[in-house]
């Protein structure tokens, strides 16, 4: 079995950052200073805002798509280390 190093395991972990897309229900947005970013925007006080004033984008080709309303907690995280795993 190899040794695992700091460099090995950082280099490891490089390779499972990158852009994530997410849909949450507006009930759930972020809050900055206390207070719901979606407040914010719909006051024109943040622009291009995903909902607002900016259409949500999906991606063409995701590599994983997690429906979160339909699966437990411990099935969505059995999902990731299978794609995981099988990259």
């Amino acid at each position: 079995m190899p040794v695992l190093t700091i460099h090995a395991i950082d280099a490891a972990l490089k390779q499972l950052t990158g852009r994530i897309r997410q849909r949450p229900p507006i009930y759930s947005a972020l809050k900055r200073g206390g207070e719901p970013l979606y407040a914010k925007a719909r006051r024109g006080e943040l622009r291009n805002f995903t909902g607002i004033d900016s259409p949500y984008e999906a991606p063409e080709h995701p590599e994983l798509h997690l429906r979160a309303a339909e699966s437990s907690p411990v099935e969505l995280a059995e999902q990731v280390i299978r794609a995981l795993a099988a990259d």
